[in-house]
C-alpha cells in the first residue's frame, strides 16, 4: 500500500465519511483529497472533508472542485445525509483555498515518474472536467476506483445517485480508456451493509470510534424501510486493501444518457467479444460480491479504540 499513491475525490456525506476515516486508519498513502457537490452542496462537502482530516490530525491537502454538474444542474440527498456531517455539527469554518485542478497538476508535474490511483466516491464532475482540460495526465493514472452506477437505480428506477447527478461526466470518464474498477449499488445492497443488530453486537464487545458509530446509527435511522447502514463508499476502499475477499468480473459497460433509463449502467458479458460487438463499449472490472460478515469485521475492526 505504501508504494501506491492515492487521491480521494468525494462528496461527504455519511458513507463517504466512514470510507475516508477507514482509509485514514489503514495507512493509505493519500496525497490529496478533493470535494465535489453531490450528497450535499460544495460548501458543506468541502467543510466535512476538511473536518474529517482534522479529526484524524492528518496533514493532507484538501481542495475544492465543482459546485454543480457539467450541465449546471444540482440536487442533493440531504434527506439521507442531513445538512451537516450527519449527526455531527461542524462548527469550524473552512474557506476554499485551492482548486483541485491545481492540486492534481502540481502532483503530476512533481511526480512524472509515478502513477496515481484516484478513488471517486461522488459524482464524476471533478474527474471529467479535469480530464477534459488536461488529457495528457491520463497516462499517469494507474487506476480509477469508482463508486457509482448499478443495474437499477436509487434516485429513479434506473438512475443511481452519483451517475444520475452528472451522467454526462460519468459517460465521459468511462470513455477515456482508463483502468477502472467499479463498485456499484448491487454489491452494497447485497453484501456491504450493516444491520442495527450487527452493529449492536459488535459494539457490545469493543468500543469503536465515536464519530463512526454516530454516523452508522444516523444512516440506519435515515434508510427509510431498509433499516440498515448501506456503506456504499467504503466498499471500493476496503477492496483496495482486501481484494482477496471479493469476487469480480470483467464486463463491458454502457451508461445510458437519456430518457427514463438515464444513469443506468448496462453490463455486457465477455461473450460479446466473440461476436465482435464490443467496439463501442467500455471494458471495466466490476466488484460483484464480498462476504458480508467479513466485510463488517474488516470495516469495524479498523475503528476499535
Amino acid at each position: 500500500m505504501n508504494d501506491k499513491y492515492f487521491w480521494i475525490d468525494t462528496d461527504p456525506g455519511i458513507d463517504d465519511a466512514v470510507a475516508i476515516l477507514w482509509a485514514l486508519n489503514n495507512n493509505f498513502n493519500i496525497v490529496g483529497c478533493s470535494a465535489v457537490a453531490g450528497n450535499l452542496g460544495l460548501n458543506t462537502t468541502y467543510t466535512n472533508l476538511c473536518a474529517l482530516l482534522d479529526y484524524k490530525n492528518k496533514n493532507i491537502p484538501a481542495y475544492y472542485g465543482a459546485s454543480c454538474a457539467c450541465r449546471g444542474t444540482q440536487f442533493t440527498a440531504s434527506e439521507i445525509h442531513g445538512t451537516n456531517l450527519g449527526p455531527i455539527v461542524i462548527e469550524k469554518k473552512y474557506e476554499f483555498k485551492e482548486h483541485m485542478f491545481q492540486g492534481l497538476i502540481n502532483w503530476f508535474e512533481s511526480n512524472k515518474d509515478k502513477k496515481l490511483n484516484i478513488i471517486a466516491l461522488g459524482p464524476l464532475t471533478n474527474i471529467s472536467t479535469f480530464l477534459m482540460h488536461f488529457p495528457k495526465y491520463k497516462e499517469q493514472i494507474e487506476c480509477l476506483y469508482i463508486m457509482g452506477g448499478g443495474s437499477y437505480g436509487n434516485i429513479t428506477q434506473y438512475g443511481e445517485f452519483n451517475f444520475y447527478s452528472d451522467v454526462e461526466a460519468a459517460y465521459f470518464v468511462f470513455n477515456q480508456g482508463l483502468n477502472i474498477v467499479l463498485s456499484d449499488l448491487d454489491i452494497t445492497d447485497n453484501y456491504a451493509y450493516i444491520l442495527p443488530e450487527e452493529l449492536d453486537e459488535y459494539v457490545s464487545k469493543q468500543k469503536i470510534d465515536n464519530w463512526v458509530e454516530q454516523l452508522l446509527r444516523f444512516i440506519i435511522e435515515r434508510e427509510f424501510g431498509s433499516r440498515r447502514a448501506l456503506i456504499y463508499d467504503a466498499c471500493p476502499i476496503v477492496y483496495i486493501k482486501h481484494s482477496e475477499h471479493y469476487t469480480t468480473e470483467e464486463v463491458y459497460v454502457d451508461i445510458q444518457l437519456d430518457g427514463k433509463t438515464r444513469g443506468l449502467s448496462i453490463y455486457h458479458k465477455n461473450e460479446l467479444r466473440e461476436k465482435g460487438e464490443t467496439q463501442n463499449l467500455i471494458k471495466i472490472k466490476r466488484l460483484t460480491s464480498v462476504d458480508h460478515k467479513k466485510f463488517i469485521n474488516l470495516l469495524l475492526d479498523s475503528f476499535v479504540l
